[in-house]
């Protein structure tokens, strides 16, 4: 078994986890590779999650936006009707 870390900045995002039926069959040459792949997937993977993130953070503030244009338009309404006359 081979177990390699995806690590971003000293963050463990996952791990490549490798099995094979013989002892000693993954060369240093071959884990060199897979420690560069994993560590190239590893900013894949950051890039995703920030992109999750970030659509989220967006609808938020969009839904937060939309919230704040409809409390606008009540204070303006507010100000401009007496509340008396209409």
């Amino acid at each position: 078994e081979l177990a390699i870390p995806f690590l971003f900045h000293g963050r463990v995002l996952g791990v490549l986890n490798l099995e094979a039926r013989r002892r000693r069959v993954f060369s240093a040459s071959v884990r060199t590779s897979l420690i560069a792949l994993a560590n190239r997937l590893a900013g894949v993977i950051h890039l995703a999650l920030l992109g999750h993130r970030l659509r989220a953070t967006a609808a938020r503030l969009g839904a937060a936006n939309r919230r704040l244009a409809q409390t606008g338009r009540q204070l303006r309404r507010l100000a401009t009707h007496d509340s008396l006359t209409g």
